[in-house]
């Protein structure tokens, strides 16, 4: 069974139907661990952006449907957190932002999600792009190898979705470490404890010190910009 990184964040994009564009997301996780040049790195006191790995990437023609599949892939990845767009000019979320706040909360609590860092900055995502030059990949058959490679130096259209997506990953795993894995995962077992029947007294003292901190998670002034 092929071991998954313990990071793994997702970058979703809406659809665009105006422009015939379909929705998409793009999963990859922090691979450093499997980096052959990470201890020599260390001792040569080189700083080099975390090696990302190629999970999966999906495209749309229902946001219904686009959901369902994210929230379905929940389990086996066990991502942490889902970038989004930005709200509007008068921080109004989106119609796409608010139905994913509530697919997300009903199904998947413990997964933060909000807009991404730099998410109306294409031209920072291109520097991100060269920041991260060799320390990623992509399959020859997917969407996002062929608009990288159909991306222009000043060609930032709504077309190229793929790489929206993959700067708002870029963009979260440099400037975002992610400290909040442990507690991301003990608030997804709150939720699971919370449909056992007949829990012994250990369990329910687990449950309860897992809600709690499920609901640290949760709580919108403690994540500031997130949604979840």
């Amino acid at each position: 069974m092929e071991k998954h990184p313990t990071d793994i964040r997702v970058a979703i994009v809406a659809l665009d139907r105006l422009n015939s564009l379909p929705g998409y997301f793009l999963i990859m996780g922090d691979d450093t661990q499997s980096d052959p040049t990470k201890i020599q790195d260390r001792l040569a006191g080189i700083n080099r952006p975390p090696l990302l790995k190629f999970i999966i990437e999906q495209s749309f023609t229902s946001t219904t449907e686009m959901f369902d599949s994210l929230i379905s892939l929940e389990p086996e990845y066990r991502y942490n957190t889902i970038y989004t767009e930005p709200p509007d000019i008068n921080q109004v979320p989106s119609g796409f932002i608010l139905r994913l706040h509530g697919a997300v909360n009903a199904s998947i609590p413990w997964v933060r999600h909000g807009p991404a860092l730099y998410a109306d900055d294409p031209a920072e995502g291109v520097s991100l792009l060269d920041d991260w030059a060799g320390r990623y990949s992509f399959p020859k058959d997917s969407v996002i190898r062929r608009q990288l490679r159909d991306l222009g130096p000043d060609n930032f259209e709504d077309k190229f979705y793929a790489f929206t997506a993959l700067r708002y990953l870029l963009a979260g795993f440099k400037f975002e470490k992610s400290e909040r894995i442990e507690n991301v995962a003990m608030a997804r077992m709150a939720a699971q404890i919370k449909i056992i029947p007949k829990l012994d007294p250990a369990s329910k003292s687990a449950a309860k010190e897992f809600r709690h901190i499920q609901e640290h998670l949760m709580d919108e002034q403690h994540f500031g910009r997130w949604w979840g």
